[in-house]
C-alpha cells in the first residue's frame, strides 16, 4: 500500500522538534496511487506521536505538514530531535 514507512525513526520526545517528510499521492485515499510530491516541515514530538497513534495517514484533512490538501499523505521520514524550531528548520530544507 504505497511507500512503506520506515521503522527506524527516532523515539519521539514530546517537547523536542523533528523534521517530518510527508509524501503526497494521487487518489484514492489509501496511499496506493502514484507519488505526486514531498513536503518537509518541523513539528514537535507530541503532535507527531498523536498523528501516528491515531493512524491518520492517507485520510482526507489529517496531515502534519500541509493543511487542507486534497491528496492523501504518508509520513516517510522523521529526523531529529532538535532542541528548537529554528535548529530544526535550518536542517530541514
Amino acid at each position: 500500500m504505497g511507500t512503506p514507512v520506515p521503522p527506524d525513526w527516532p523515539e519521539l520526545i514530546a517537547d523536542k522538534w523533528y523534521c517530518v517528510t510527508e509524501v503526497a499521492y494521487t487518489g484514492p485515499f489509501d496511499c496506493t496511487g502514484a507519488i505526486i510530491g514531498e513536503t518537509k516541515c518541523c513539528r514537535q514530538g507530541a503532535p507527531i506521536q498523536a498523528y501516528l497513534d491515531a493512524n491518520d495517514e492517507c485520510h482526507f484533512g489529517t496531515f502534519l505538514c500541509v493543511a487542507g490538501s486534497p491528496s492523501p499523505k504518508r509520513v516517510t521520514c522523521i529526523k531529529g530531535p532538535y532542541d528548537s524550531q529554528a535548529l530544526c528548520q535550518a536542517d530541514c530544507s
